[in-house]
């Protein structure tokens, strides 16, 4: 979507809770089957609008940082709105009208008010229930198999209503985007007479998917998988994240520079040439963490992550000052404040594994 955005696309970021660059009021309330083959658990209405709450700061905070990243670069000239994580409105919302287009939608908007009639005769009468079931998993219940006639309706109105043309996902996405392309050549197909219609002659709607990331072994991310990388700084400090991509594999980390970051393919190269040069040192690693980092967490990010990485692994932690490592571990569980008066010296050292017991001074 950053891509697209800053490439002159008008970009409209669709809010369903199940996804994170598609969360949805509606639809996350019954849980997206994709790429699964049993049924999901669904939501309650506190968590799910705490989910959408949630992940709507958390696109703000991204594109924020991100637009950030561009401008200390010179890739996009122009100041980018302030960042408000209060901002809770399912209306469609602008983000940095002055930089890129790209507005914030809660599906939930369309849904809350459409009946079971009226969904099936706008919906349900052009859904082909055989090419349905041919893109999807066994398992599923008549509820989540539901999920995809509505993403498709998201798809329709949105196309309709606000141009929207290409739909982009994962790969385990397709058959929901296809649903949608589907159901938009069949409303438009009916609206129509039989006559020869020079606007039929090209797809109204367009799907882009991309391959999921996995690590070289396959693994997918995720919490399922126990890899999750979470944009969230609650969920995962800056150190974690950081260290996240420094620990990459060398068989990930090419791949990884070329699919994560907004590095030129020339410098990427100049990255793997300095790395091959002594692989121990890591150098690909640190400039993937580097990059990650600044570009998702933002600038104070990566600076507290430095901090953190010399201060825990460094040989010249004396040189570091108080407020330098305040700093670094600012909201990381990692940072514990105890009384200097009222703390016993031998059991705090006990307490944090500095030594295996008060009895060892």
């Amino acid at each position: 979507m950053l891509h697209l955005v800053t490439h002159g696309h008008h970009g409209l970021i669709l809010v369903r809770a199940t996804k994170l660059m598609q969360i949805g009021g509606a639809t996350g309330a019954i849980g997206d089957p994709s790429g699964r083959s049993t049924e999901r658990s669904a939501l309650d209405t506190q968590q799910l609008e705490k989910n959408v709450s949630s992940i709507r700061s958390q696109i703000y905070q991204f594109f924020h940082n991100a637009v950030a990243y561009l401008q200390r670069r010179g890739r996009i000239h122009a100041t980018p709105a302030p960042f408000s994580a209060t901002r809770n409105s399912t209306e469609a919302e602008p983000l940095f009208l002055d930089t890129i287009d790209l507005k914030l939608i809660n599906n939930l908007d369309w849904f809350r008010n459409v009946s079971a009639l009226h969904f099936l005769a706008e919906v349900g009468r052009f859904a082909r229930v055989n090419e349905m079931m041919a893109r999807e998993s066994s398992g599923m219940s008549f509820t989540e198999f539901s999920y995809q006639l509505m993403q498709a309706h998201d798809f329709s109105l949105l196309h309709k209503e606000r141009e929207c043309s290409v739909q982009v996902g994962g790969s385990d996405q397709m058959g929901n985007i296809m649903a949608g392309i589907d159901l938009i050549r069949r409303q438009k197909a009916a609206q129509h007479t039989k006559k020869a219609d020079n606007n039929m002659r090209e797809d109204p709607a367009y799907g882009l998917t991309l391959p999921l990331l996995t690590t070289s072994t396959g693994a997918k991310f995720g919490k399922s998988a126990g890899n999750a990388v979470w944009i969230s700084q609650t969920m995962l400090s800056d150190f974690d994240f950081y260290q996240y991509f420094v620990r990459s594999a060398d068989a990930d980390v090419e791949r990884y520079l070329f699919a994560l970051t907004l590095l030129s393919k020339e410098e990427i190269q100049e990255i793997l040439s300095k790395h091959a040069e002594n692989k121990a040192k890591r150098f690909a690693q640190v400039r993937l963490a580097e990059e990650m980092t600044e570009l998702v967490r933002g600038e104070d990010a990566l600076q507290r992550a430095r901090l953190a990485t010399e201060t825990l692994f460094g040989t010249d932690v004396q040189s570091l000052t108080l407020e330098q490592v305040e700093f670094a571990f600012k909201n990381d569980n990692r940072l514990v404040r105890v009384p200097r008066e009222s703390t016993d010296i031998l059991r705090l050292a006990a307490d944090v594994k500095l030594v295996s017991s008060r009895s060892t001074f």
